[in-house]
């Protein structure tokens, strides 16, 4: 959100990155944004509202499903990270039960008081996600 690039001059980037063996990760805001960026083929997207960037509201259910959902029409070999307010761990848990790949979290762990504790508490999110349930 705070260094937008043009759609040519991603490309170009994206290219260049490849040439030189680099993972490519882009931002997008809206679902345009995520259909014409998912058509480049990044190794990574991370979608996120752009309203939402470093405060404690995470995008709405339906713009996580909605535009993960995009992406994965367009190219389903894209991770989908949801970013954008992502605080706690229920919110991580939220954005991976929604059908992302990973969620953001880098504001929510900077700014909190406590920064251990809430990166262990997203981590432990994850873990529960991923681990299959040994009960059965």
């Amino acid at each position: 959100a705070e260094h937008q690039l043009s759609l040519a001059v991603l490309a170009e980037t994206m290219q260049r990155a490849r040439e030189v063996g680099l993972l490519t990760i882009v931002c997008a805001d809206s679902d345009a944004e995520c259909r014409a960026i998912a058509t480049m083929a990044p190794d990574i997207m991370i979608c996120e509202p752009a309203n939402n960037i470093a405060t404690d509201q995470m995008a709405a259910g339906d713009y996580v499903e909605r535009t993960t959902r995009i992406v994965k029409q367009v190219d389903p070999g894209i991770l989908v990270i949801q970013g954008a307010g992502v605080t706690t761990g229920a919110d991580v848990a939220r954005a991976l039960r929604l059908g992302a790949d990973g969620s953001g979290g880098t504001s929510g762990i900077v700014r909190h008081p406590d920064w251990r504790g809430i990166l262990t508490e997203m981590l432990t999110a994850i873990k529960q996600h991923t681990t299959p349930d040994e009960g059965g």
